[in-house]
């Protein structure tokens, strides 16, 4: 094995350990081994960061949205904030338009159609 290799091998376990480590589920050892997750969507591991700010949401801030106590006020908040970090990161792409209420029974259409993409206003 050349030097090259062996510093290329050398800084792939570096990343590894580094990504790994960011992970608590992943300091998980069985049978002396560091496991391994194959998971899909519904049960995939998410970073240190992540659990520790959905423990301090539901620790400090848990609540129903829309109603007029503060732990909602700030649900409503952190939803709205997050939204608008994604839009500014442009990773989604706003939908709607606005209807007259004597087009409502076209709506109800396209909903049992399942043909809506985004949000529609009723305008009253």
């Amino acid at each position: 094995m050349t030097a090259s290799a062996t510093r290329h091998g050398e800084q792939d376990r570096s990343l590894t350990e580094k990504a790994r480590a960011h992970f608590p589920a992943l300091a998980r050892r069985h049978n002396g081994y560091p496991v391994a997750y194959f998971d899909g969507p519904g049960g995939t591991q998410v970073p240190r960061q992540v659990v520790e700010s959905v423990a301090d949401y539901l620790y400090h801030h848990n609540a129903n949205t829309h109603w007029a106590y503060p732990t909602s006020a700030e649900t409503d908040e952190a939803i709205a904030q997050s939204r608008l970090a994604l839009a500014a990161a442009g990773k989604i792409k706003t939908v709607g338009e606005s209807l007259r209420l004597e087009d409502i029974n076209g709506a109800f259409e396209r909903m049992r159609a399942e043909t809506i993409s985004g949000r529609i206003v009723v305008e009253m």
